[in-house]
């Protein structure tokens, strides 16, 4: 029996799990990263989330988590 799970089998991300991502980078690591080196730390925790642990990330999917680390008033 093959019960290997593929990407399409994982549901995409809701708002809220990426944001629960950002905050586990800010309270993990810090809230004040350029660009690429928040991309590496969320990189990191993806290993452990089904569906992406291969490193397969969308951009789509790094691009809405960095525009909510990155909003204005919530990393200063």
């Amino acid at each position: 029996m093959d019960d290997t799970q593929h990407p399409a089998s994982f549901l995409p991300l809701t708002i809220e799990r990426i944001q629960g991502l950002v905050e586990s980078i800010q309270d993990a690591f810090g809230n004040d990263f350029s660009r690429a080196v928040f991309t590496n730390h969320l990189w990191v925790l993806f290993e452990d989330v089904p569906g992406y642990e291969t490193g397969d990330v969308p951009e789509a999917l790094i691009e809405s988590a960095w525009a909510l680390y990155s909003r204005p008033g919530v990393n200063s």
